[in-house]
Formats: C-alpha cells, structure tokens, sequence
C-alpha cells in the first residue's frame, strides 16, 4: 500500500489523481486498491471482449484475484473499520495469487471448455509497455481490519462449475472448436 503509484495509462493516471484529491480532502477517508475482480456467475465469462483481453495480457504476469462478494465485504467493513487515513489492497487470500495465463483457463475448464482457449503469450522484460500492471499483494492489513477474504480461489472454481449446471458437457464437447476459432 505504501509503494509510491507510477501510472502507465489514462486509467492509472486517473485513479492516482483520485487517491490524491481524498487523502487532501478534510474528510475522514480509507482508500480500497483492488486486485482482479471476479465473479462465480459464468455468463459474466462468456463474452468475446472478456476473451479477447484475456489473449492481449502475458500470460506470465503475477495476478492477485479477489472474489467480488469479498470486495462487497470490504467495502461494507471499511465504512466501519478503524482503519481512517489508511491505503488497503484489497485481493484474495494466499490462493489467489496466480499468474494471468492460468486465470482464463481455470475459469473455462470449470465452465467445462477444458483446453478450449489458446495459449498467449509471455511478457517482454526488456520493454515496460508490454506487461500489464498487476502484482501480487501484501493484504494481511487488509485482512486484519476488515475480514473481507471468505472466498478461495479452488472454491470459485467449483462454484462456477456448480452454477455452470448443464452447460458444463456442451462446452466439453465444444471446447477444441471454440479454441480453433478463437
């Protein structure tokens, strides 16, 4: 939470304008950073611009994933905790920390599009602009104040592969075809 932000894009650049003009403000205030926001409902996944950015990220990038009812939870917490004035990252628990090339895969597989989708590609170290900003984070703060982490990652993954229900063979069965065309 304390390592100085150095945004790459617009995006970036507007959260850290954001973050700057509350911690000006005369309010009390908790700044929440959160890590990559999913959810267990499959049809949020099956989307062709999920996809499509899913192939643009390197697949070797360092990804804290965060269930969003977890998120809900530390945003409920925070309006209570006693953490006024501080920065917390906001990310699952310990089984979260993945790399962005097996985060597309688990949530497919689990959808039963086993090996459907094609493998990207790595990140150049020796350019900045080819990686995509993601790390992993401390978010033991977090955790002590707020209690948010309730979800794990191999549970998400059985649970959209419960919600998935029928669907689960179809998408077996479609799977090769779905990764030639895609």
């Amino acid at each position: 939470a304390d390592t100085p932000v150095s945004p790459a894009d617009v995006y970036g650049a507007h959260k850290a304008a954001a973050e700057k003009l509350v911690r000006a403000s005369s309010l009390e205030w908790v700044i929440l950073r959160l890590g990559g926001v999913l959810t267990v409902d499959p049809g949020s996944y099956m989307k062709l611009d999920n996809l499509y950015l899913e192939q643009l990220l390197p697949i070797d990038g360092r990804l804290q994933t965060v269930d969003v009812r977890d998120v809900a939870r530390a945003f409920a917490a925070a309006t209570k905790a006693d953490a006024v004035g501080e920065t917390l990252l906001i990310g699952g628990d310990d089984s979260h920390r993945l790399l962005q090339g097996d985060v597309g895969p688990a949530m497919a597989a689990a959808m039963g599009l086993v090996g459907g989708l094609p493998i990207g590609l790595k990140g150049n170290p020796g350019r900045g602009d080819d990686w995509f900003n993601t790390d992993w984070m401390d978010t033991a703060r977090a955790q002590e104040v707020l209690g948010h982490q309730h979800h794990s990652w191999p549970d998400m993954l059985v649970e959209t592969a419960n919600k998935a229900g029928f669907v689960r063979p179809l998408l077996r069965a479609a799977a090769p075809l779905a990764k030639e065309i895609l």
